[in-house]
């Protein structure tokens, strides 16, 4: 019965938090702070030939230099998916909206 109980408890001793090898204690809890960030559906892609924003995401200068046929249009940012083969400029225009995320 004695082996038994100290069996025991070298067992409990040696799966505890303060023996654990891995140099992480498990045991303890940390907080973690969880954002969860929604994906636009669309986005919005400056046309303006004449600006530096051609192609890039829709600010206003886009249509800073009195270009009466600027516009912005919408893309599906599902262009922005892996495995999709697109135009160098998609790529930029994908990278920069996901800084903005």
């Amino acid at each position: 019965m004695k082996v038994k109980t100290v069996l025991a408890l070298l067992a409990l001793l040696v799966s505890s938090c303060e023996f654990q090898s891995n140099g992480s204690n498990l045991c303890e809890e940390s907080e973690v702070e969880r954002v969860i960030i929604f994906a636009p559906s669309t986005m919005m892609v400056c046309h303006n030939p004449k600006s530096k924003t051609h192609r890039r995401l829709c600010t206003p200068e886009c249509y800073d230099d009195g270009n009466n046929t600027a516009y912005c249009y919408e893309l599906p940012t599902d262009l922005c998916n892996e495995g999709w083969h697109r135009e160098p400029w998609i790529d930029a225009l994908c990278e920069e909206l996901s800084e903005t995320l």
